[in-house]
């Protein structure tokens, strides 16, 4: 998948659903480092706009949001 970081100041949005049910479970933004990271680790990683840092998708009972699917219309990741 060849994603273009150079429009959007390198953010590109990505829809998080939950892999059995389909619901929605957020929309956040990666940049390149964050989605490299995502592909080697399987742990979806995204970019905090209001903290300027990487961080990791934890659902509770703090559970990692792992990487199972992507759509490339749109950056729409399947986790569990």
């Amino acid at each position: 998948m060849n994603i273009d970081f150079a429009k959007s100041d390198g953010l590109v949005p990505v829809i998080v659903q939950d892999a059995d049910t389909l619901q929605v479970l957020m929309l956040g933004y990666t940049n390149e480092q964050a989605w490299q990271i995502t592909l080697e680790t399987g742990n979806v990683t995204f970019w905090s706009r209001s903290r300027g840092e990487l961080w990791i998708r934890v659902r509770p009972p703090e559970i990692i949001c792992a990487l199972k699917n992507i759509i490339s219309t749109v950056i729409r990741i399947h986790c569990s």
